[in-house]
């Protein structure tokens, strides 16, 4: 149960907290195009949760969880469409950390700045997509 509250239930309590102020903002920069200079909501996934790229199986309640918040996130895009507000799930690559391992071939820093410059370019088009850390879109 651990896995569901820290994956997906926390994300999306999160972003119902803070809706309220991320529809304030979207309000507020209506002259902004969409993106993040104007609202969004980010949630980090992982493309462990890729259905379709799925050939090792294993880590089964880390896969299953960060899945159903792909499932939320996408839902929220569609309900927020028309509000200026986009969201969109990141996989911030495979990355040398606790988690990731010596063999993980991102350094936390390659990661974030490919995060960064991705967070850049996301638009309206963007929304309740499934993008890498590189600006790829990533099957479901």
């Amino acid at each position: 149960m651990s896995h569901l509250e820290t994956n997906t239930v926390a994300p999306v309590m999160i972003t119902q907290a803070f809706l309220p102020l991320v529809q304030k903002a979207a309000t507020s920069n209506a002259s902004e195009p969409i993106s993040i200079c104007r609202a969004a909501i980010i949630n980090v996934s992982t493309k462990m949760a890729s259905i379709s790229d799925n050939s090792s199986g294993g880590a089964f309640s880390y896969r299953v969880t960060k899945t159903a918040l792909n499932m939320a996130t996408k839902c929220i895009s569609l309900d927020l469409k028309n509000t200026g507000i986009t969201s969109v799930l990141l996989h911030p690559g495979w990355v040398k950390t606790d988690m990731g391992g010596e063999k993980a071939p991102l350094t936390t820093e390659d990661s974030v700045l490919n995060l960064v410059k991705t967070l850049r370019a996301l638009t309206e088009d963007h929304n309740g997509k499934f993008i890498s850390y590189n600006g790829d879109e990533i099957a479901w």
